[in-house]
């Protein structure tokens, strides 16, 4: 999938609350050219009125707001806190995985969830971003190269692909 960039992946963000996971989880995005800072005050602002409406399941969240509101680029990034934190959500806390998503329209955003779900009810990007230990280079190859080869991997077939397992 063309929309995950290697920089775009960290198996180790350290924060010491919410607002901070968020923060931090957007300052690469800013750097890299797929959000400005609006999308992160938009989301910040949205979660201290709304709730954290983008906790899609135990453990995961799924931020992401409207195009208009500092989006620049499609894609989204794979971010695995160093430790869980309580995002609000009493059913799905604590948090431990953010999947930011970025879509400049309505189908790209359609494309992007369908994608995004497909990886977290298959759920073996979890159990291999458990087994890759550290945000080293060869660690986040691995994961790029799961989430790239996502559509093509087979049941049996991931742990010769991933080196990791």
């Amino acid at each position: 999938m063309e929309e995950i960039n290697k920089k775009l992946i960290n198996l180790d963000l350290e924060a010491e609350n919410w607002e901070e996971a968020i923060e931090k989880g957007g300052e690469i995005l800013i750097k890299e050219g797929y959000i400005d800072k609006k999308y992160i005050e938009s989301l910040l602002k949205i979660s201290k009125r709304e709730g954290p409406y983008y906790i899609i399941t135990k453990g995961i969240a799924l931020p992401h707001v409207r195009p208009d509101e500092g989006v620049r680029k499609n894609g989204f990034s794979f971010v695995r806190l160093r430790k869980p934190l309580n995002f609000g959500n009493k059913e799905n806390d604590p948090v431990k995985y953010m999947i930011f998503l970025m879509a400049l329209d309505s189908e790209k955003h359609i494309s992007l969830i369908r994608f995004i779900t497909k990886v977290v009810e298959d759920g073996k990007i979890f159990e291999l971003a458990e087994k890759c230990k550290g945000n080293t280079g060869k660690n986040i190859n691995i994961i790029h190269r799961y989430l790239i080869n996502f559509e093509n991997i087979g049941d049996d077939s991931d742990e010769k692909r991933t080196g990791c397992l």
